[in-house]
């Protein structure tokens, strides 16, 4: 008797999967390269890191109020 499997993932579910994982990784390594030149840009404009610390804020914040955005519109609308 022959079965066939049926509860296997359909090959386009694995690349969307692909896709958002690797978007998400490139979200992460953008925001610690950012983060590692914190001390160059600070040399560079001769700010303090505390101050300098703002510029990493401010360029994760926009990242971050996306998400949420993006998470609760349907599919292909965003």
């Amino acid at each position: 008797m022959t079965t066939t499997r049926t509860d296997r993932i359909p090959a386009h579910v694995w690349r969307i999967a692909g896709v958002v994982v690797f978007g998400a990784v490139m979200g992460m390594l953008d925001t610690s390269l950012v983060n590692i030149g914190l001390r160059t840009i600070g040399t560079d404009l001769g700010a303090p890191l505390p101050t300098v610390q703002w510029v990493a804020s401010a360029y994760c914040w926009p990242s971050a109020s996306r998400s949420p955005c993006a998470a609760g519109s349907p599919a292909g609308s965003a």
